[in-house]
């Protein structure tokens, strides 16, 4: 299934984006010069032309650019807006490696006890793995600690006449290995995924900083779009922040007045999504009806992930994981990214299994011409439009 260029569907001349980003203690400035540099990559793949501004404050939690698309097609004026839940993220962010391993027991014995790494299991077996994978890594590290220490010590007794030079070497050598072990789980970003873990419980339990925040934005997003009109305005969640999107465009649905239909133009896109994560945690019965309300809803929605990305729940249907009900309109999907077609075999190849670089794809430049790349989507002159074509 792709984008379809919907002929039938008039262009867009003016486009707002409201992106949210996962958990990620790096602010707007980072995603900016992310979308600077891949825009400017990608025009030379799809013939279009990008001109990003610089970026400014535009709220309390919110900073903006401009982008302006020249092709053979249209010109479109789109005001991208970066909404900024980082600082909330930099709470719950454990500075010490040691922090992140004494945290590790609670999260593994509350998200195994309550069947949510066994329903993880049934819905994605790489994203099983990826949950387990710091416990992984630091219990081999605490294994190979300990085999070193004993090892360093039988060696140390065959040449010291005293105890205590076993002892002592042994011990200095099970804290190397362990010292070593924290330094490569933080190089290799394996305890990122662990304090994104831990904070899925502490969302589930509903944190009433983050509910008044993503009310917030969708009041910004309200008075924005009545104060300076758009032919379509996208609610984007990258990862976690898929799950952010989600609750920011329930409330933004919920300031309608009796219920009343909300405009169709304000649509919902997902990429690299980890709706499950949340949703199937006991106490996160409050985002499962969130889920089901925008469900519910006539606002489109686009769900893209991507079989080669362990970091998502790679075609999983959130209502059927979460136990709702599926929605049977026809402006609801989920879609393959299929970065398979977006290069050449042996560039993909580069990074296939490098799983930081592959859950940031959707976000960057393709080597190939595609109808569903970043910049087409955010920028380019077609709006988001759900059809059933295979290609």
């Amino acid at each position: 299934m792709t984008i379809s260029p919907a002929s039938e569907a008039p262009f867009v001349t003016r486009r707002r984006v409201y992106y949210v980003a996962g958990f990620d203690t790096r602010g707007p400035r980072f995603y900016h010069q992310l979308y600077q540099t891949e825009s400017a990559r990608q025009q030379k793949i799809n013939g279009c032309e990008y001109e990003v501004s610089g970026l400014t404050p535009s709220g309390p939690h919110s900073s903006s650019c401009t982008v302006q698309t020249r092709s053979a097609q249209a010109s479109v004026h789109t005001t991208y807006t970066f909404l900024l839940w980082n600082d909330i993220i930099r709470d719950y962010w454990p500075t010490s490696a040691a922090r992140v391993v004494s945290r590790m027991p609670a999260f593994y014995w509350h998200y195994g006890l309550t069947g949510c790494l066994a329903k993880t299991w049934r819905l994605s077996r790489p994203f099983f793995w990826i949950i387990l994978l710091p416990l992984l890594y630091t219990a081999a590290g605490v294994v190979a600690a300990v085999f070193a220490g004993l090892g360093a010590a039988w060696l140390a007794s065959h040449w010291a006449e005293s105890p205590i030079g076993p002892a002592v070497l042994g011990t200095a050598a099970t804290v190397a290995l362990l010292a070593a072990t924290l330094f490569v789980c933080e190089h290799l970003r394996v305890f990122w995924l662990m304090r994104a873990w831990t904070f899925m419980i502490e969302w589930a339990r509903r944190p009433a900083r983050l509910q008044q925040r993503f009310g917030e934005f969708a009041r910004q997003i309200e008075a924005e779009i009545q104060i300076e009109p758009a032919d379509e305005v996208l609610i984007i969640g990258h990862s976690a922040g898929s799950m952010a999107a989600i609750s920011v465009a329930e409330s933004w649905l919920a300031l309608g007045a009796g219920g009343a239909p909300r405009p169709s133009k304000v649509k919902l896109m997902l990429i690299g999504s980890a709706t499950p994560l949340l949703g199937v945690i006991p106490e996160a019965a409050w985002f499962r009806s969130q889920v089901a309300a925008v469900g519910a809803s006539n606002m489109t929605w686009i769900d893209f992930t991507a079989p080669a990305d362990p970091l998502c729940y790679a075609l999983v249907n959130p209502f059927t994981a979460l136990g709702l009900t599926v929605p049977t309109r026809s402006n609801y999907k989920i879609k393959s990214a299929r970065f398979d077609k977006m290069f050449d075999a042996a560039d993909y190849r580069k990074i296939r299994y490098d799983f930081f670089r592959i859950h940031f794809q959707y976000l960057v430049a393709t080597a190939r011409a595609v109808e569903n790349d970043y910049f087409t989507l955010t920028a380019g002159p077609h709006p988001l439009v759900v059809d059933t074509t295979v290609r």
